[in-house]
């Protein structure tokens, strides 16, 4: 669940600037771009998933996502490094 938020304020926020017109247009239909909205969700994650395997795919859109999110991952890394030589 934390992961679905997480990935869904991601892709608002990444397609916030771009998707505006989405915005707008769920305020006028709520009905209609809230049940897209939950396929889009879904399909969301499942993108997700197989943009992280595909390489070539990730820095496409994940580009954006990536770099927020490659900040903590890359602490970790060096680490491992340094404890080995300890």
């Amino acid at each position: 669940m934390v992961r679905k938020s997480r990935l869904t304020a991601h892709y608002r926020e990444i397609f916030g600037e771009p998707g505006s017109r989405l915005d707008p247009a769920s305020s006028s239909a709520p009905g209609s771009s809230g049940q897209e909205t939950v396929p889009e969700t879904q399909y969301t994650q499942r993108v997700s998933g197989s943009t992280s395997s595909s390489a070539p795919s990730a820095p496409h859109v994940p580009s954006p996502m990536a770099h927020p999110t490659m900040p903590p991952p890359v602490p970790p890394p060096m680490a491992p490094p340094i404890f080995i030589p300890i």
